[in-house]
Formats: C-alpha cells, sequence, structure tokens
C-alpha cells in the first residue's frame, strides 16, 4: 500500500521534493522492482537508470 500511495502522489504531483526523492529512490532501484512496478513507472515517463 505504501508504494502505491507514492506512486499516486507521484502521478498527480512530481515536481515536490519528497517526490522527486521517491522516483529518483524508484529509478535506483528499478531491477528489484516486481515488474509491474517498472510497467507503472514508465507509463508515467519513468524510466530505469541508464
Amino acid at each position: 500500500m505504501v508504494w502505491q500511495h507514492a506512486y499516486q502522489r507521484a502521478r498527480a504531483e512530481s515536481q515536490t521534493p519528497a517526490t522527486r526523492r521517491w522516483i529518483n529512490k524508484q529509478r535506483r532501484a528499478w531491477p528489484l522492482l516486481h515488474p509491474d512496478q517498472q510497467h507503472l513507472l514508465t507509463h508515467i515517463d519513468i524510466a530505469p537508470p541508464t
């Protein structure tokens, strides 16, 4: 539930410092995320680090 709540916040307000930290954390942890989580993130234009 915590991840879903943070995801919804990232969809709505991606420019807040807390949300930007969460997005960066998700990008760093990309290989550890469930494929469904990865899909949701790519849907809102958050991609794995290159």
